[in-house]
C-alpha cells in the first residue's frame, strides 16, 4: 500500500504491526513514511489542518515550505518559529516578515541568520530590514560587510551606493 502511495489505507495496518512489535524499527519506519506521505498529499490538496499533525520534528520545516507555496504566510512563520536555533528557518521567517511589511519584526530573525550564516544575502536582507525600520547607519555597515565578501556583486554594489533595495538580491 505504501509503495502504491495509498497512505491512508496503509496507516491502520502499519499501526497494528507497530503495536504487535513495539521495538521493531521497520514497521515504525514504514508507518512514519506513510504518515508523511499522507501529510504531503493532504497539504498538496490544500487540507493543511488535516496534514499538519502528520509532519513531525524536522519534517515541519517541509510543512512550513508547503505553507509558503500555498500563500499561507502566517502559518509558515509560525511553523518556522518552532525552530528557534535553526538559522535557515529564522532566515525564512525574517524574509517572510519583510514581504509582509513587518521589517522591525524581521530584524531579530535576520540578525540570528547573519550571526550563524554571515552570507552576503543574509547581510543584505538584514540591511534592508534595518533601512525600512529607520536604522540606516546599521544598514550601511552590513552592506559594506556584504560588499567585502562579494566585491564583484554589481547589484549589491548598486544598493550600497544609493540605498535602493535591489529585487532578487
Amino acid at each position: 500500500l505504501v509503495r502504491r502511495k495509498q497512505f491512508a489505507e496503509a496507516i491502520p495496518h502499519l499501526k497494528t504491526a507497530s503495536g504487535l512489535k513495539p521495538g521493531e524499527q521497520r514497521s515504525a519506519a514504514f508507518l512514519a513514511d506513510a504518515e508523511l506521505g499522507l501529510g504531503r498529499a493532504l497539504a498538496t490538496a490544500g487540507k493543511f489542518e488535516e496534514a499538519a499533525p502528520l509532519f513531525r520534528g524536522e519534517q515541519q520545516l517541509e510543512l512550513a515550505s508547503l505553507y509558503e507555496k500555498a500563500g499561507r504566510t502566517a502559518d509558515a512563520v509560525a511553523t518556522y518559529g518552532k525552530f528557534p536555533d535553526n538559522a535557515a528557518a529564522r532566515e525564512r521567517m525574517g524574509n517572510l516578515l519583510m514581504v509582509a511589511g513587518k521589517p522591525a519584526e524581521a530584524i531579530p530573525h535576520l540578525e540570528f541568520a547573519v550571526q550563524n550564516s554571515p552570507t552576503a544575502a543574509n547581510r543584505y536582507a538584514l540591511a534592508t530590514a534595518q533601512l525600512r525600520s529607520g536604522q540606516p547607519e546599521k544598514a550601511l555597515a552590513l552592506l559594506e560587510a556584504a560588499l567585502q565578501s562579494e566585491p564583484a556583486n554589481a547589484a549589491l554594489r548598486m544598493h550600497a551606493v544609493d540605498g535602493t533595495p535591489v529585487p532578487g538580491l
